[in-house]
């Protein structure tokens, strides 16, 4: 549900966005000091084009 309100929410506002789904989860967890219980399984960058 978060992806695709931060994906309606850069289109309102002209921005590129998409959701990665091939990320090392468990190095991304581990840099991020998560406990074993919390986990990514994607991340979803968002910027300004390009001109």
């Amino acid at each position: 549900m978060t992806g695709q309100n931060v994906h309606l929410f850069a289109a309102a506002r002209d921005v590129g966005t998409c959701l990665v789904g091939g990320i090392d989860g468990p190095a991304i967890s581990a840099a991020g000091d998560l406990d074993t219980l919390e986990f990514i399984t994607s991340i979803q960058p968002v910027r300004w084009p390009a001109e």
